[in-house]
């Protein structure tokens, strides 16, 4: 006797368990949106840091280069009058 169902590998119309067509909806549907979430997390991730002007600090209480120059010409000039 040959047992039937997914456990044993019998499937609906003989074909292999595990598949997709042999999935319950509800689980397509969740991974469907699983998938649709990571892929907008993903797009809104990209579109953010494209817009982003100033590019990151390395750390908050090192100055940047830029700002380090600017500070030392001011320092400079006002030195010199």
């Amino acid at each position: 006797m040959r047992a039937q169902g997914h456990i044993a590998g019998g499937g609906i119309g003989g074909r292999r368990a595990g598949t997709l067509v042999d999935m319950p909806k509800n689980y397509l549907v969740a991974a469907l949106a699983v998938l649709a979430a990571a892929l907008t997390a993903g797009v809104g991730a990209v579109i953010l840091r494209r817009a982003r002007q100033d590019p990151p600090p390395v750390s908050p209480t090192v100055p940047r280069v830029e700002e380090v120059r600017e500070a030392l010409a001011e320092s400079t000039e006002s030195q010199a009058s």
